[in-house]
């Protein structure tokens, strides 16, 4: 793994507070993005309502934001095509 993947990876969170509030920055920036709005840590930090550290708490660089919400929507779709084809 090259160096910046491994600065994109974030704290597994183990509480669910903290599950909670690692899916508020994803919706937070899902939401942003669909928007058309920048998407940077203090746009997110305030869509979601929550201070920029606890963001970088879980994401040190916006590249672990984008590689989570790519790998959500991934699935998802992995899983319908699945579906279908079973």
């Amino acid at each position: 793994m090259n160096q910046l993947a491994e600065s994109s990876q974030r704290i597994v969170p183990q509480q669910p507070r903290a599950k909670q509030r690692i899916a508020l920055i994803l919706q937070a920036a899902e939401h942003l993005l669909a928007a058309g709005d920048e998407v940077n840590t203090s746009s997110i930090s305030r869509q979601a309502g929550i201070p920029v550290g606890s963001i970088y708490r879980y994401f040190p660089i916006m590249l672990g934001i984008y590689r989570s919400l790519f790998e959500d929507i991934y699935g998802h779709l992995r899983d319908k095509i699945e579906a279908v084809v079973e």
